[in-house]
């Protein structure tokens, strides 16, 4: 199914997360563009200590963590282990 933009719509929570129209609202509602972007990121469930986002980077890792889901939830191998994630701030 194609959304009116063309792009295929996608379906799961995941790839549901409407960063751009949360980080849109903040800004209208009085934020700064870093504050919005990083509280977008802490509502998508990343980290938000000590670490600047933008919403670029929100959407690639809400992009990567579905594909991952689909990938294990696609997968024959059931033994394989969940992939640790860790951050590191520079």
């Amino acid at each position: 199914m194609l959304e009116s933009d063309g792009r295929e719509a996608r379906t799961g929570s995941l790839t549901d997360f409407p960063a751009r129209s949360i980080y849109r609202a903040l800004l209208v509602r009085g934020l700064e563009p870093a504050e919005a972007a990083n509280l977008t990121a802490y509502l998508a469930g990343l980290p938000s200590g000590g670490l600047h986002w933008t919403i670029p980077e929100v959407e690639a890792i809400v992009r990567r963590r579905a594909a991952e889901a689909a990938a294990a939830g696609s997968g024959t191998d059931d033994d394989t282990a969940p992939t640790q994630l860790t951050w590191l701030s520079s």
